[in-house]
């Protein structure tokens, strides 16, 4: 079950091939959110969420915890991961525009929520 595929991702993450790798350990620990969500446990995942953008910045992490958010109906912890995600585009660039109209739909459907 999903239980078991997140001790064997642990295991992964023990292992200093895979876990001393920041890109595979940031994959790993976004898989094992995945498995928590799944398992209806969104605070755990929103965390693992966190370890992995730790490990690996991405903002389609950021975004993955703004849309679990708004589906559980906590806008306002939606909109500070949506900040960070912000944040995060500003600092890269190089990629800017890549998900504009994506955080421009995120935020609509957080005042929309918000009201």
């Amino acid at each position: 079950g999903s239980a078991e595929f997140r001790r064997l991702l642990d295991a992964a993450l023990n292992n200093s091939r895979i876990g001393g790798n920041q890109k595979l350990r940031g994959a790993a620990l976004y898989f094992k959110a995945i498995s928590l969500y799944r398992d209806k446990l969104l605070d755990e995942a929103v965390g693992q969420l966190d370890q992995s953008f730790d490990a690996w910045p991405e903002i389609d992490v950021r975004l993955q915890q703004v849309v679990w958010l708004l589906s559980a109906g906590r806008p306002e912890d939606a909109r500070r991961y949506l900040d960070l995600a912000r944040q995060f585009r500003e600092e890269q660039f190089w990629r800017k525009n890549l998900r504009d109209n994506d955080i421009d739909a995120l935020q609509g459907m957080i005042d929309t929520r918000s009201r």
